[in-house]
């Protein structure tokens, strides 16, 4: 005499490690965040509309959509869904403007990209075309609470 029960609680053993598994390993994620400033030290007010229009070409080009852009010459959100990508910017002033790229790591134990290199990905465009466009400014980064 055998319980049937046992039989399809064997069968079902490994199928349940293994969602475990996937479950366990795929969904934990941190969300990596860098803030920056970029401000003009000369008496120079900063061309909002061009870096606007700088910053949303980076952004499109990187596959990321605007999701708050009423007034992009004030602030601006934009968004990568696949792979959770944020970067916004505030006008902080006339002569400073304020970031934030958020990301989390991506992919499997083979095809992996960190946080880090993502937001990396996003804010070294953004410094070269400000910088090739405009003089006197300067990066202003935190050296505390990076990443």
């Amino acid at each position: 005499y055998s319980l049937p029960w046992l039989r399809s609680r064997r069968m079902l053993l490994m199928p349940l490690v293994a969602v475990t598994f996937v479950g366990i390993t795929g969904t934990s994620q941190m969300q990596k965040r860098q803030q920056y400033t970029i401000q003009d030290r000369a008496s120079n007010n900063l061309e909002r509309n061009e870096i606007a229009n700088m910053i949303k070409a980076i952004a499109l080009k990187n596959g990321l959509e605007c999701v708050e852009c009423m007034n992009p010459t004030e602030k601006a959100r934009y968004r990568k869904m696949i792979g959770q990508v944020t970067l916004e910017y505030v006008f902080i002033s006339s002569k400073a403007i304020s970031f934030e790229i958020q990301a989390s790591d991506t992919g499997g134990f083979f095809f992996h990209t960190t946080g880090e290199e993502r937001i990396r990905l996003l804010r070294e465009p953004i410094k070269k075309a400000l910088a090739e466009s405009f003089k006197n400014l300067e990066y202003i980064e935190a050296l505390s609470g990076v990443f």
